[in-house]
């Protein structure tokens, strides 16, 4: 492809590192309520309580929460299907082939980069279908349709359904949310076959990760947050930390307290965020620290390792904040000479 023609997707890579799916979105959403320290904590309790609570959680109440999970899955892929892009794609008219691959760069027949199917010698430009869809208004009305995706960013969407087919091109919006209903189905069908587990054993697992997690110094909040992320019921989870607080190992906590002071300190201010992955990495770092159940120890060593690790992802995202910025500031300058350039050559065809 013609590199001063990127899709959507390209230039959101480009910009942001791999293409953002509604995973992310719902990540980013869950993070944003949360500080740093919040999340990392989190993450690390998720981790201790896979192992410890869930591997004996109800088997009727886990199946059900998999049997919803999907379902809203499966709505949000209804809506993703909605999306402007989606209604590109199955309302794109057949392209001059001429356009297609001054458009793309490439080439069309049955060894070109464009599908044949997609276009006609009869068929009008991808600027003239951008402006149908777009200034003609031919996406108003959809749901998930974006007041402000201008022509030349639906233009960019119908290059990139050019160069990958209309099939190929729907089956990559979808592939997150098809990947995540695939792995919740193989959940559901290996817990189908686990013996049942009785209640009782559940509230004793759940009471137990609660006392060890305080013992540790993790906040409540921290810890129903976590255990809200698997399929336990609500009033286990509310019993349990309603439990009196008794026999905490204060040298330990208070370790946990000062990582805790300082991340805070290092994350306050930041204009940017962490992502997820990042947080999860953090997280795992502070286990390999010793901070996880049953073992409160760090030293000094292990505490400037990783406040310096994280100051290194906050420059670097604050690095790649300043990348986007001025790649963005670029691509504007290209797109308004390119339009330039479009319209003189039509003027002197016309002329």
């Amino acid at each position: 492809t013609d590199a001063t023609k990127p899709t959507i997707r390209a230039r959101k890579s480009a910009q942001e590192g791999p293409e953002l799916t509604p995973k992310d979105f719902r990540e980013a959403e869950a993070a944003s309520k949360e500080s740093l320290q919040e999340q990392i904590e989190i993450e690390d309790l998720k981790e201790i309580a896979n192992k410890a609570v869930l591997q004996r959680g109800n088997k009727t109440e886990n199946i059900k929460a998999i049997s919803n999970r999907i379902r809203d899955l499966q709505e949000e892929k209804k809506l993703i299907k909605e999306s402007p892009e989606f209604v590109i794609a199955d309302n794109l008219p057949k392209i001059n082939p001429k356009s297609a691959a001054r458009e793309t760069g490439g080439k069309v027949g049955t060894r070109g980069d464009i599908a044949i199917g997609l276009t006609s010698k009869k068929g009008g430009s991808v600027e003239a279908a951008a402006e149908n869809f777009g200034t003609n208004g031919k996406l108003e009305g959809f749901l998930g349709y974006d007041a402000g995706l201008e022509d030349q960013d639906i233009r960019n969407i119908i290059v990139e359904i050019l160069l990958k087919g209309k099939k190929k091109f729907k089956s990559d919006i979808l592939a997150d949310v098809n990947e995540d209903i695939r792995k919740l189905r193989d959940r559901k069908e290996y817990l189908q076959k686990q013996k049942p587990v009785t209640k009782a054993k559940q509230v004793e697992s759940v009471n137990n990760f609660v006392m060890d997690s305080r013992n540790q110094g993790y906040s409540d909040s921290s810890i129903k947050a976590a255990l809200n992320s698997y399929d336990i019921s609500k009033a286990i989870i509310d019993d349990a930390l309603n439990i009196p607080t008794t026999g905490f190992q204060q040298e330990s906590r208070l370790s946990r307290e000062q990582l805790q002071k300082r991340i805070r300190e290092i994350s306050k201010g930041k204009k940017v965020k962490l992502s997820a992955a990042t947080v999860k990495n953090i997280a795992g770092k502070i286990n390999k620290a010793k901070l996880s159940l049953r073992d409160g120890s760090i030293n000094e060593k292990e505490v400037n390792n990783i406040i310096n690790y994280i100051q290194e992802q906050y420059d670097k995202a604050s690095d790649r904040a300043f990348q986007i910025q001025e790649k963005n500031k670029q691509l504007r300058k290209d797109r308004r000479e390119k339009a330039k350039k479009i319209k003189q050559e039509k003027k002197e065809v016309e002329s």
